[in-house]
């Protein structure tokens, strides 16, 4: 037995509730060395306070990062400030779960839509990228009205780009019509109607399929700028 050991156990039996002070006087005699400080341990609240908002910033962090990563949709590309031609083999279409509401929201609301899907029967989205980088350069929407029939499709570049799908506009739509400050050039017969205009930044194909007359159909662009 170590010699403190002995003289703890000596004290404890002789003098009783006197052992504490008994035991300082000893040890300062024999230069005994300190009792070693009692380490301080976290309790478990602590731990909890420490520990609980990582876990939080971990739980709510990763949904917000896989959504603006990998669900949200693309934004509207810089425009190119030069002209440019994307043939069929440039780009690839492909069908969206979002709307063009939706597209132009996350756009601060620079896109024109038809807000008709309440009524809407059917609503498909489609998205143009560029096979090369990925960029995308227009979307489409089509929207069947479900109270007048109508089909309408709705599309849009930025006015420095051109694409394959629409190319049958600018060929077709020699008749002008003028709303405001925007020229829309259009064509019609007694079917559908065809109709592309520019407005700030964005160039717009419209196609109206359904039982209705030319004026009415112009009157839908009225509509997209109200």
């Amino acid at each position: 037995m170590r010699k403190k050991d002995k003289i703890d156990e000596w004290i404890s039996s002789e003098y009783g509730e006197k052992e504490e002070e008994l035991f300082q006087k000893i040890q300062r005699k024999l230069n005994l060395p300190d009792p070693a400080p009692k380490r301080k341990c976290f309790s478990a609240r602590k731990l909890w306070a420490i520990c609980a908002p990582v876990a939080a910033s971990v739980f709510i962090g990763i949904p917000l990062i896989l959504y603006f990563a990998v669900f949200k949709p693309s934004p509207v590309p810089t425009p190119p400030n030069k002209n440019r031609y994307c043939s069929q083999e440039d780009y690839k279409p492909a069908t969206t779960e979002y709307t063009l509401k939706e597209y132009s929201q996350h756009n601060n609301n620079q896109i024109l839509y038809f807000d008709w899907y309440e009524k809407a029967d059917e609503v498909i989205s489609t998205v143009f990228t560029l096979n090369e980088t990925g960029e995308t350069i227009a979307f489409k929407e089509q929207i069947v009205n479900g109270e007048t029939g109508n089909i309408v499709s709705l599309g849009f570049s930025d006015i420095y780009t051109e694409i394959e799908e629409f190319s049958s506009y600018t060929q077709n739509c020699k008749l002008t019509h003028q709303i405001g400050n925007t020229t829309i050039y259009w064509a019609y017969n007694r079917s559908d109607g065809q109709m592309y205009w520019e407005y700030e930044g964005y160039r717009y194909y419209l196609t109206v399929i359904g039982p209705t007359d030319s004026t009415s159909a112009l009157a839908l662009i009225s509509e997209l700028f109200e």
